[in-house]
């Protein structure tokens, strides 16, 4: 798998994510309605890119994608979590779309 910065390419795959039900239980984030939340989140993880200044409560995203496929299954990052701006957490959030997929996340609970 790779991490790299999300781009507007990503927008989609994020969508397809973000909007299920199911992916957003454990996070204080409703499924996505539309494509204007995806175009949302990718303005608000690049203007995080860009500031190089430490703020209160920062997070950093990333897009994880399959090396061999390209294909975007999700998203990792680093940040205050929304309960308590004081800790910082490492989160990962990722979907099985193929059968490939299904061969990573195994790989993911061995590691």
């Amino acid at each position: 798998m790779i991490l790299r910065p999300f781009t507007e390419n990503d927008c989609r795959a994020m969508y397809r994510i973000q909007s299920k039900p199911e992916m957003t239980k454990y996070t204080p984030d409703e499924p996505w309605m539309s494509m204007d939340d995806a175009y949302n989140f990718l303005n608000f993880a690049k203007s995080l890119y860009a500031d190089q200044q430490v703020i209160k409560g920062f997070r950093y995203f990333f897009a994880v994608q399959v090396k061999e496929s390209g294909v975007v299954i999700g998203y990792c990052g680093l940040g205050g979590p929304e309960f308590d701006r004081t800790l910082t957490e490492v989160f990962i959030v990722l979907t099985a779309i193929t059968g490939e997929m299904g061969m990573q996340r195994k790989r993911l609970t061995l590691c």
